[in-house]
């Protein structure tokens, strides 16, 4: 059995989360569907027992890797950059969204403005033509600031309208998982495999950055703690509301989640607000409504 079981709770899971949490805290529409007793398995002060789950050993072969990151071009980098082009392909279709719900002249003025101020889309062009040796690292770097921060200001041009992107954020993040897997047909991965695939697509800072842990992980629930958001000073420079990305990919999360497994569910909640907020991140697979 999974080491997150134990007896459902009448509470539910956002409610404690609201009791424990006395900062500002995000949740995810899943939260409320996730049984409090799997909550309870995130213990934020057992930080010094974080085990060598699935992240660290996928980050320390990362790493080992790196060493020839600065020399020439190897298979982190075009695993990086495959990251990358989803953020880039995503805010292409949040710029052809705005056109459709807007005015194919008012996404045009937007991408025009993105381009004057974080550079052209990547589109076609290839990590070689973006990059060259010996600068390889920085130059992954700077890419990853400037298409984060376009994709925050795509948002940002739709003002007060952002939450109507919801769907849009949910399905790219199926349309991801089934791109990544052919298990995703299937539809019953468990909380490890999915988070073992999420690991493969979401971009989350440099390989480098090491910011994720995971806390907990077994066949029902992976738990895992990050400790700042890499994300959050390039959305920022791109004029977007915080909470408004967050909620985004938290959506792409879920999205992404249940196309593996209907039953899945993603909650996300935050213990140190800020302009670079560490978080505790739940992924669930739970039958419960």
């Amino acid at each position: 059995g999974s080491q997150f079981s134990s007896a459902a709770s009448s509470i539910t899971g956002a409610a404690l989360i609201s009791q424990r949490y006395h900062l500002k805290t995000f949740l995810t529409p899943d939260a409320e569907r996730i049984p409090a007793a799997l909550i309870r398995a995130i213990d934020p002060d057992q930080s010094h027992q974080l085990n060598s789950g699935i992240y660290l050993k996928r980050t320390d072969r990362k790493r080992k890797a790196s060493t020839a990151m600065s020399i020439s071009f190897g298979p982190i980098h075009h695993w990086l950059f495959d990251q990358i082009r989803l953020v880039d392909q995503r805010t292409e279709k949040v710029l052809n969204y705005l056109a459709d719900i807007r005015s194919p002249e008012t996404a045009e003025e937007v991408r025009t403005s993105l381009r004057d101020k974080f550079g052209a889309e990547i589109g076609d062009r290839r990590l070689e033509d973006l990059v060259t040796p010996p600068y390889i690292h920085d130059g992954l770097s700077r890419i990853i600031e400037r298409i984060e921060a376009r994709e925050a200001a795509a948002v940002a041009a739709f003002g007060a309208g952002a939450n109507g992107l919801n769907r849009l954020y949910e399905r790219d993040g199926g349309q991801a998982a089934f791109l990544l897997t052919s298990e995703g047909s299937n539809g019953k991965l468990s909380a490890e495999r999915i988070f073992e695939n999420l690991q493969q697509v979401k971009l989350l800072g440099m390989p480098c950055d090491r910011v994720a842990s995971v806390v907990r992980t077994g066949e029902d629930a992976v738990a895992w703690r990050q400790s700042k958001c890499p994300q959050a000073e390039h959305w920022q420079a791109g004029g977007a509301d915080l909470d408004t990305l967050f909620n985004l990919h938290g959506r792409w999360i879920g999205g992404f989640a249940r196309a593996l497994n209907p039953e899945a569910r993603y909650a996300k909640l935050f213990f140190r607000p800020g302009e670079s907020p560490a978080s505790e991140e739940l992924l669930v697979i739970s039958k419960e409504d």
